[in-house]
């Protein structure tokens, strides 16, 4: 290598080694999850429901690696089903049968980000997320077994902490733009909501 490329090799990584300190980002994700429940009429019996979500993130360059800010999301499940649910009805009875529920929601809180800096437009991440969380489970329905009637059950509402671990790949489109793929987990402490994997894309803008 020539020593004027030695030269633009080395201008060009320190400017790349500052080039997130200081800076601040907005980004906006969309993308399905996999949510991992217990009913909500019993909190008894497990079920999976495929969902969309949605997060808007806010964070600042304290380096060109580490980033902090926060986070806002929502999210929707519908027709989460369980079988073998056996409630307990206001007069009493217990019959067993399918709940069917819809699942939603929304949250916010910090977040950590740190980006591998590799020297290229192409870097992976990893992400942390600590927060709270507001769930409610819906239009409660229990078809009982050999039955073809369903009895309407009510609504439940959930709020609590929360967290997500995410890992992907970020790509920069010039100095203003960034677009990401990640695969994400999340951890509800509520009383039906247990898990969450979700796969999501992002795009982003720098101020």
């Amino acid at each position: 290598m020539t020593r004027s490329g030695l030269a633009l090799l080395v201008v060009f990584a320190a400017s790349a080694a500052r080039a997130d300190r200081r800076e601040v980002f907005i980004q906006a994700e969309a993308g399905l999850g996999v949510q991992l429940l217990t009913d909500a009429a019993t909190a008894a019996k497990p079920g999976t429901g495929l969902g969309v979500g949605a997060q808007l993130h806010v964070f600042y360059g304290l380096t060109n690696s580490l980033h902090v800010g926060g986070y806002a999301r929502g999210f929707f499940a519908p027709d989460v089903s369980f079988v073998d649910v056996t409630p307990t009805l206001a007069d009493g009875s217990k019959p067993t049968g399918t709940l069917y529920e819809n699942a939603f929601g929304a949250g916010g809180g910090a977040l950590v980000r740190w980006r591998f800096d590799t020297g290229f437009s192409l870097a992976p991440f990893v992400q942390l997320e600590l927060g709270v969380a507001w769930a409610r489970f819906e239009k409660l329905q229990l078809i009982p077994t050999a039955k073809t009637f369903g009895i309407d059950l009510p609504l439940v509402d959930e709020i609590a902490p929360d967290g997500r671990a995410v890992v992907g790949l970020e790509y920069r489109l010039g100095e203003r733009f960034l677009i990401s793929l990640h695969l994400g987990g999340r951890r509800s402490l509520n009383r039906v909501s247990q898990w969450q994997l979700d796969v999501a894309l992002a795009a982003g803008v720098v101020l």
